[in-house]
């Protein structure tokens, strides 16, 4: 739940940042947004989101990898294995890690506001 409601702050701030809005469009091409995996790992985005954008990856990377996501790993070494939850602790150590990366989102977005 945390990765999608990145998502749905970072594409709404990506919609209206002046140094995102035409990236953001081209990366999405003929639908409403970009594949949000791919547009984490665009550098425009890290340009603006310095701070923060290693740890939004972080909870992508980790949700994708999660049996919330998918219920094979979809490639690499162990690929076709099932996935597995996350744990507690590692849920509680990416979530106190938060505050950094909100806290900048806010900043930027409030300089476009």
């Amino acid at each position: 739940m945390l990765d999608t409601f990145n998502e749905v702050l970072l594409q709404c701030f990506s919609r209206k940042h002046k140094q995102l809005t035409s990236q953001y469009s081209k990366a999405a091409g003929n639908k409403p947004h970009p594949d949000f995996g791919n547009w984490l790992n665009h550098s425009q985005l890290a340009m603006v989101l310095p701070k923060g954008i290693q740890w939004f990856q972080e909870v992508h990377n980790n949700r994708v990898k999660a049996d919330l996501a998918h219920a094979k790993i979809k490639g690499g070494k162990t690929k076709g294995k099932p996935t597995k939850p996350i744990s507690y602790e590692k849920a509680d150590k990416i979530v106190k890690r938060a505050k950094i990366a909100w806290a900048e989102l806010i900043s930027e977005w409030k300089k476009i506001l």
